[in-house]
C-alpha cells in the first residue's frame, strides 16, 4: 500500500491524492486560469480536466466567464469544486507576481472579505456533502505577517464547511525582490491545499444536547465578566453614534445599526457561554 503524504512538490499530485482521499474527479474549477493544475507533471500525466471550468477572464475555449462570488449555477448542484484565488492584496506597479499571479488592489482586509464571498457562493451551490479545495497562501505585506489560512479556516466554519484535511505544498525556490535587504520574518516556501467539506443537512438540522444546554441554561455573571460587558457595549455604543451622525438614513444604515446590536448580544454570549 503506498502511503499518502501530507507534502509535495508537485500540485497536481496533491490533487490526485485529493481525488482519491476524498472528492472523486472534480467537477468544477472556478479559478481554472490556464488549467496548470490539471497538466501532466505527475508520473508523466495530468489529471482529466473538470466539466465545468469557470474563470473571470477566460484563456481558452470551453471555459465559462464567470466572477466566483456570483456563479451561473443553481443552487446544491455540485460534488466539488476547486478554488486557486489570487493570494497577495497588493503588489507594486510592474511587480513580476503582480504578472504572474495577479492581485486585488487594497488591504489584506479587502482580501479575506473577497474569499468570504466566495467561499459564500460556493456554498450555495455545493450539494450538501460536498467538497471545496482550497489552495491558499500565507504571507508578509508591510512588513506583517498575515495568517491567511487561519482566516480562511474561521470564515468557513461559520458558513457551514468543516475543516477535513491539509495538504502542504513545497516549493524549492521563491523570487526575491532585488532591493530586499532586511529580513524580519520566515520566508514562506509553501502553500495550503485545504479540503473543506457542506455539512450534510442532518448535521445542519441537529442539536445535541451539549449545544442545547449551552445556549440555552442562564449564566449568572462572574466576577470579572460585567467589566468585559461594559467595554464592549460602550465600543458599540461609540460606534453606533459614529453611523447614526454619518450615515444617511436608509435602509442600509438600519441594518448597520441592527447588525451592531446583534454584534454586542453575540459577543456577550460568548463571554458567558465560554468563561
Amino acid at each position: 500500500m503506498d502511503i499518502i503524504k501530507s507534502i509535495s512538490f508537485s500540485q497536481t499530485e496533491i490533487l490526485q491524492n485529493i481525488v482519491d482521499l476524498h472528492t472523486g474527479p472534480i467537477q468544477a474549477d472556478v479559478t481554472f486560469g490556464n488549467g496548470a493544475f490539471y497538466r501532466g507533471t505527475y508520473q508523466k500525466s495530468g489529471l482529466p480536466w473538470p466539466q465545468f471550468r469557470f474563470d473571470i477572464e477566460p484563456r481558452g475555449s470551453g471555459i465559462i466567464p464567470a466572477d466566483v462570488c456570483h456563479l451561473p449555477i443553481k443552487d446544491s448542484c455540485l460534488r466539488n469544486i476547486v478554488f486557486d484565488p489570487p493570494f497577495m492584496a497588493r503588489t507594486g506597479p510592474g511587480a513580476i507576481l503582480k504578472a504572474r499571479f495577479g492581485e486585488l488592489v487594497g488591504t489584506i482586509r479587502d482580501l479575506w472579505n473577497f474569499y468570504f464571498l466566495a467561499m459564500r457562493e460556493i456554498h450555495r451551490v455545493l450539494a450538501p456533502g460536498g467538497w471545496l479545495v482550497f489552495k491558499c497562501q500565507n504571507g508578509v505585506l508591510s512588513g506583517k505577517n498575515n495568517n491567511t489560512y487561519r482566516q480562511i479556516c474561521n470564515m468557513a466554519e461559520t458558513l457551514g464547511l468543516e475543516w477535513v484535511d491539509e495538504f502542504i505544498l513545497l516549493a524549492t525556490r521563491r523570487m526575491m525582490h532585488p532591493n530586499h535587504k532586511v529580513q524580519r520574518h520566515a520566508r514562506k516556501f509553501h502553500c495550503f491545499f485545504v479540503v473543506f467539506r457542506k455539512r450534510p443537512l442532518w448535521k445542519e438540522k441537529s442539536m445535541s444536547d451539549q449545544d442545547i444546554e449551552k445556549r440555552f441554561t442562564y449564566r449568572p455573571p462572574k466576577e470579572s465578566q460585567p467589566k468585559k460587558y461594559e467595554i464592549l457595549r460602550a465600543s458599540a455604543k461609540e460606534l453606533a453614534y459614529l453611523i447614526t451622525n454619518l450615515c444617511p438614513d436608509s435602509r442600509e444604515k438600519a441594518l448597520a445599526l441592527t447588525k451592531l446590536e446583534e454584534t454586542v448580544m453575540w459577543a456577550n454570549a460568548s463571554i458567558a457561554r465560554n468563561e
